[in-house]
């Protein structure tokens, strides 16, 4: 994991860092939380979106 990552998931995490003030990178992590949180929700063809909008943003860290 890099740093930047490593950084964006102790900030969402953190609750006292208002969302106005996160990064790409930390809403990257809640999205990817929530979405975790309702994963009976989710089709294959949502995760497959999905690991295709991650690897873009892996590419950009």
């Amino acid at each position: 994991m890099t740093k930047a990552a490593e950084t964006a998931i102790q900030k969402v995490f953190e609750s006292n860092i208002p969302q106005k003030e996160w990064t790409d990178a930390e809403w990257v992590v809640f999205t990817a939380r929530e979405i975790i949180q309702k994963a009976d929700c989710v089709t294959a063809e949502d995760l497959y979106l999905m690991k295709d909008i991650l690897m873009r943003c892996q590419e950009g860290l």
